[in-house]
């Protein structure tokens, strides 16, 4: 496989994981996107670990669902 063919298929993993999470948030997918972005500035700014910053963006996502 190919440096570009494999990049091509990591992308695809990635718009899966994507899709997978809107789908199971019952968000649509820019929500999904935005969300990440927010998260991505907060932890810029006041740091935290990996775990930290996926609990938040869990709990933002799955909030915003349930209201």
């Amino acid at each position: 496989m190919t440096r570009s063919r494999r990049a091509s298929f990591g992308h695809e993993l990635v718009d899966e994981q994507i899709q997978l999470a809107a789908n199971t948030a019952n968000l649509p997918v820019s929500t999904i996107i935005r969300l990440w972005t927010l998260d991505r500035l907060h932890a810029e700014r006041t740091g935290g670990t990996v775990t930290d910053r996926l609990a938040r963006l869990e709990h933002a996502v799955f909030r915003r669902s349930a209201a």
